[in-house]
């Protein structure tokens, strides 16, 4: 997981060098369904904020599909804005595991974006969701999806940050007022991280949440710092990656 947390803090963090990194090389592990591309540059075009749902193997009715809606459309605006939202109050029960380890890793990378030098919130983003796998169980609607999407960070506009294949499982209730989202799962990094951590420890999900964001940070701030001495030591070729992989194996070596 040690690894694990490394990488993540590079990708959820925007990246902290990407003004470094733009038009250099891809951080090895960091490229898998994931690019920050200087070669699509465009034009800054205002606000442009959407939910896609585009064709794929299965069809959704609308009054199953609103609550899946309802999750992307506040987990986009909250990580677009940096603005914490209560997302447990989508689930039938807001106080479930499975509602928290939700929250905590939306809150997570949200605290991770924040603590950047750079501005980190959205000024656009397109989110295009397939859906695979419709599934009625009598008591349970699974309905599995991927997701992907392009993002405009407000310090670098005309640069797309891109992610795809992002396989998202929702299970669904109905009740009187409609389908209710029972649980939600994210085949994502730091969602899976946060999913094993709390799994396996005592603390309450927020707590194990912090303490990761507490290690995160710490690789920020020496990332912050290498990539200061870069710029004043005339970006010689290949510092970054060097400084990188020295601190991959220095957490590699650690218990």
């Amino acid at each position: 997981m040690v690894v694990g947390l490394v990488l993540i803090t590079l990708m959820a963090m925007g990246v902290v060098c990407i003004s470094v990194l733009a038009n250099s090389y891809a951080f090895p592990g960091a490229e898998n369904n994931n690019s920050i591309s200087s070669d699509n540059i465009k034009p800054a075009d205002g606000d442009n904020r959407v939910i896609k749902i585009r064709d794929g193997e299965e069809d959704l009715d609308d009054d199953m599909f609103e609550p899946i809606m309802k999750y992307f459309e506040t987990y986009f605006e909250s990580m677009a804005n940096l603005d914490k939202t209560d997302i447990t109050q989508l689930f039938k029960v807001p106080s479930s595991e499975n509602a928290w380890i939700n929250q905590s890793a939306m809150d997570y990378l949200i605290d991770l974006r924040l603590n950047q030098s750079n501005d980190l919130t959205m000024i656009n983003y397109e989110c295009g969701l397939t859906i695979t796998k419709v599934k009625d169980s009598g008591d349970l609607i699974e309905v599995v999806l991927l997701e992907d999407h392009t993002v405009n960070f407000a310090f670098i506009p005309e640069v797309d940050s891109s992610s795809s294949g992002i396989t998202h499982t929702f299970y669904l209730e109905k009740t009187e007022d409609g389908y209710v989202i029972t649980e939600h799962y994210k085949e994502e990094d730091s969602f899976l991280m946060l999913e094993e951590a709390i799994e396996e420890s005592y603390d309450e999900p927020q707590e194990v949440a912090d303490n990761l964001l507490n290690e995160s940070l710490s690789v920020i701030e020496e990332l912050a710092a290498e990539k200061e001495a870069f710029n004043t030591d005339g970006g010689k070729p290949g510092r970054i990656r060097r400084i990188m992989n020295t601190m991959l194996r220095q957490r590699l070596s650690m218990p």
